[in-house]
C-alpha cells in the first residue's frame, strides 16, 4: 500500500463507515484491544488494519488502553531498528493522545518533528495539539450545549458579519463564536468594536475568542482550518455545530438550517454547494492560479494522490445535492 493511499481520503471514508458499523457491534468494540495486540505482533504490520483497530478503541472510550499498547509498540520498533514502523505507530499514538486530551504529551512525540517526511497528518496533529484557546474561554465553549455556530478571522482578512433573520428564541439555544488572532483583535479595538480592557469580547451576537499566537501558522488559511476541523472537540457538549466562513453571512436561522438539512433528513452532516465549482480539480486549479497556496508542487502531489485513490473527472451524472435554500 502506498503512503498516499494510507493517508488519503479513501481511508478516511472507510474509517467513517467502520465507525457506524462498529457502533452497532459491541463485540467488535470489545475485541479491539486483542485485535490491536495481534496486529502489532505481525512481522509487517498492516497499518490500515491498525488504524481501524485503534479507531475502535477510541469509539469504545479506551483511549488510555490504546496509548499504553502503542507506546510499548513504538519502543519495540525502535529497539528493532524499524524506523518506518516506529513512525507510523507513533502517529497512531499521537492521534490517541489527542483524543485523550493529553496535548502536551502528543506534541513531544518524535514523529511530529520529522519535517523531512511529507505527511499531511503532521501539521494537522500539531494544530490539534496546540493550546488553541485560553482556559477562561474554554469553559465558555464547553458550556455551549445547544447549537454552536463557529467562524474565524486571522490576520484581519475579513470582517465580522452579523447573522440575519434570527428567531426570538434562537439566542437561547444557539452560541455564536468567532476565533481571532491578536492582529484581528487589535483592529477590532482600533475601530472601537471592543474594549481591550475587558477579558471577554463580543461583537453583536458573536462571542470573540482570542487564539494564542504562539504556535500559529504564517498562512492565515492554515490557521482557519484548525477550528474548522476541531469544532466537535472545542465544543464537546454542543448537540449540533455549524461552520461558516468569515467571508459569508448567515442568512437563515441556524435552528431552521439544522432542522431542514440535518434533523428532518436524518443525516449526520450537510455541506453547502460551492457557488462556482463542481469538481475538486477546479478548486485546485483556482488555488494554484491565484496563489492561495504557495507550494504548487505539494498541491499537484495532493491532487495526484486523490486521482490514484479513485478521484474521477466530473460528469453531469455527478450532480451536486441541492440545499433547497438559495440564500443559505
Amino acid at each position: 500500500m502506498s503512503m498516499g493511499a494510507l493517508h488519503g481520503g479513501k481511508l478516511a471514508m472507510e474509517r467513517l463507515t467502520d465507525y457506524h458499523q462498529a457502533r452497532a457491534d459491541a463485540a467488535s468494540l470489545n475485541a479491539a484491544e486483542s485485535e490491536l495486540k495481534v496486529l502489532l505482533e505481525e512481522e509487517q504490520p498492516d497499518f490500515k488494519k491498525l488504524q481501524s483497530a485503534v479507531a475502535k478503541l477510541e469509539m469504545s472510550g479506551k483511549e488510555a488502553v490504546a496509548v499504553g499498547i502503542l507506546e510499548s509498540a513504538v519502543k519495540k520498533a525502535r529497539m528493532e531498528e524499524k524506523p518506518q514502523e516506529a513512525y507510523e505507530i507513533e502517529m497512531l499514538l499521537v492521534e490517541m493522545l489527542i483524543y485523550k486530551g493529553d496535548y502536551d504529551k502528543a506534541l513531544k512525540c518524535e514523529c511530529l518533528s520529522h519535517e523531512e517526511i511529507s505527511d499531511a497528518r503532521r501539521p494537522l496533529y500539531k494544530g490539534f495539539s496546540l493550546s488553541f484557546v485560553y482556559n477562561s474561554d474554554r469553559m465558555t465553549m464547553e458550556s455551549c450545549n445547544g447549537v454552536a455556530v463557529v467562524s474565524a478571522i486571522f490576520n484581519n482578512h475579513d470582517k465580522i458579519r452579523q447573522p440575519k433573520t434570527l428567531g426570538s428564541k434562537t439566542l437561547d439555544n444557539v452560541c455564536f463564536f468567532m476565533f481571532v488572532d491578536d492582529i484581528t483583535l487589535k483592529e477590532l479595538n482600533h475601530h472601537q468594536l471592543i474594549s481591550r480592557e475587558s477579558f471577554q469580547y463580543s461583537v453583536g451576537v458573536w462571542r470573540i475568542l482570542k487564539v494564542s499566537s504562539t504556535h500559529l501558522y504564517e498562512n492565515p488559511a492554515m490557521n482557519g482550518v484548525i477550528p474548522k476541523y476541531l469544532v466537535h472537540r472545542l465544543f464537546p457538549n454542543s448537540k449540533f455545530s455549524i461552520w461558516i466562513d468569515a467571508k459569508l453571512q448567515l442568512m437563515v436561522d441556524p435552528l431552521l438550517l439544522i432542522h431542514t438539512l440535518v434533523v428532518s433528513k436524518k443525516v449526520d452532516m450537510a455541506i453547502s454547494k460551492h457557488p462556482y465549482f463542481t469538481h475538486t480539480m477546479e478548486e485546485a486549479l483556482a488555488t494554484a492560479r491565484w496563489r492561495k497556496w504557495w507550494d504548487i508542487d505539494a498541491l499537484r502531489l495532493q491532487m495526484e494522490t486523490y486521482c490514484e485513490n479513485g478521484l474521477e473527472p466530473w460528469t453531469p451524472t455527478k450532480l451536486p445535492y441541492p440545499s433547497g435554500k438559495q440564500d443559505s
